[in-house]
C-alpha cells in the first residue's frame, strides 16, 4: 500500500509538472527584438516596400501649396518637415505613410489633404552568405517600382552557385515592419523553379533582405539537369599539375568533371600517368582544405566517388606512376657518366 501511494504522487507530481511548464510559441518569442521569426510558404511577393533612409517623397498639398515638395528620408530614419519637425518613418509600408503624414500636419494646419508618392527608391542592399562563389553585400538600384532583384539575380551577381549548394532549401530572411528586429523567413526551392518553371519561387527581394545558402547532404544532385541554368557560372577556373602534356591554370565549364579536366590539360602522358594517383586538393569558404586521391578511368562516367564536378578553384595533381620515378631516377644518376662513357668509345674506335 506504501509504494503504491508513493507511485501514484510521483505520477501525479510530474503530470502537474508537465502542465505547469510554459510553452514558448513563436508569438512570444516574437516579443524580443533578436528572436528570429520562422514561418514557411510565405507569399513574398505580395509584401509592400518598407520606406527608409534614402528614399524621396513628394508631397502634394492640396490647400497648402507652399508646403509641397519632395522630401529625403535621412539615414536616422527621420523625415524633416516643415511645421512638424522631424518624424519617424523608418521601415513602414508604403501604403501607411500617407496617413502618417496627415495625422502629422492635421496637429499643424486645418487642411491636411494631401497626396502622397515615392519618387526615387533607395538602392536595395542584399547580404548573400553560405554557399554561393562569391559571398558578401550586393547593391542593386531599384530606380523605379516594382524594379527590384530577384533571388536569380542576385545569385548571378554573386558568381553563381556551386555543386555542393542545397538548391531545394534555400532560405531569404526578411525584416518585418516597425522599429523592432523581428524578422520572418521562407524557404525557396529553386529546383522548383529551373524544372518546373515555378516563377513564384523566384521572389522579389527586399533592401536587408539576407539569402542564405547551405550545403546538401544529397550526393546525387539533379545536377546534370541544373548545371545548364544561370544559377551556376559558365567558365571557371582550375589548376593541373603533373603528369599532363598542357599544366597549369585551365578555363573550364562549369559541369567539368575530373576526367574532362585532365583530358582539356592535353591528357595524360603516354606511359607516365598512373591513372590511379590522382589528387583533388580544395580550399572550403571557412579556410579548411579538402584532399582525396582517385582512381579513375578515362572513360569513367560523372560521379562524386570516382569522377567529381570540379568547383572554382580546384587544383589537381596528375602524379606519376612508379615506373617513371625509376626511370627519372635513373637518368638523374647515369647522366654524369654519359661523357666519360662516350669518351671511352671514342677511344675505342679511334684504337
Amino acid at each position: 500500500m506504501l509504494i503504491k501511494n508513493i507511485f501514484f504522487n510521483l505520477f501525479f507530481s510530474f503530470l502537474l509538472f508537465d502542465f505547469c511548464i510554459p510553452s514558448y510559441s513563436a508569438e512570444i518569442l516574437s516579443e524580443n527584438e533578436n528572436i528570429v521569426i520562422s514561418k514557411n510558404n510565405l507569399d513574398y511577393q505580395n509584401d509592400e516596400y518598407l520606406v527608409g533612409p534614402g528614399d524621396v517623397i513628394k508631397i502634394s498639398f492640396l490647400y497648402a501649396p507652399e508646403l509641397s515638395g519632395q522630401y529625403k528620408i535621412l539615414s536616422n530614419g527621420s523625415l524633416p518637415l516643415p511645421y512638424v519637425g522631424n518624424i519617424e518613418i523608418n521601415f513602414i509600408p508604403l501604403s501607411e505613410v500617407k496617413n502618417l503624414l496627415y495625422r502629422e500636419f492635421s496637429k499643424k494646419i486645418l487642411r491636411a489633404d494631401l497626396n502622397m508618392s515615392l519618387v526615387v527608391y533607395r538602392p536595395i542592399k542584399i547580404s548573400i552568405i553560405g554557399e554561393v562563389n562569391k559571398p558578401g553585400i550586393y547593391t542593386f538600384q531599384s530606380g523605379q517600382e516594382n524594379d527590384f532583384p530577384t533571388i536569380v539575380s542576385a545569385l548571378e551577381e554573386a558568381g553563381g552557385v556551386n555543386v555542393d549548394t542545397n538548391l531545394r532549401e534555400i532560405k531569404v530572411i526578411r525584416r518585418l515592419p516597425g522599429i523592432g528586429q523581428e524578422r520572418k523567413i521562407a524557404n525557396i526551392d529553386l529546383v522548383d523553379l529551373i524544372i518546373e518553371g515555378n516563377q513564384s519561387q523566384n521572389i522579389y527581394l527586399q533592401d536587408r533582405d539576407i539569402i542564405s545558402l547551405s550545403k546538401t547532404n544529397d550526393k546525387d544532385l539533379e545536377f546534370t539537369e541544373l548545371s545548364s541554368s544561370n544559377l551556376f557560372p559558365s567558365v571557371i577556373n582550375v589548376n593541373i599539375i603533373g603528369s599532363v602534356y598542357a599544366p597549369g591554370r585551365q578555363s573550364i565549364e562549369s559541369n567539368t568533371s575530373l576526367v574532362q579536366a585532365i583530358m582539356q590539360a592535353g591528357g595524360p602522358r603516354q606511359w607516365r600517368t598512373n591513372t590511379g594517383n590522382i589528387e583533388l586538393i580544395r580550399v572550403n569558404k571557412n579556410g579548411t582544405a579538402f584532399r582525396k586521391r582517385y582512381k579513375i578511368s578515362l572513360l569513367e562516367t560523372v560521379s562524386n566517388e570516382n569522377n567529381p564536378i570540379l568547383q572554382h578553384g580546384d587544383l589537381i595533381k596528375v602524379n606519376p606512376n612508379l615506373l617513371n620515378n625509376i626511370t627519372t631516377g635513373l637518368g638523374a644518376m647515369t647522366e654524369p657518366l654519359a661523357s666519360i662513357l662516350n669518351a671511352v668509345a671514342l677511344i675505342k674506335l679511334i684504337d
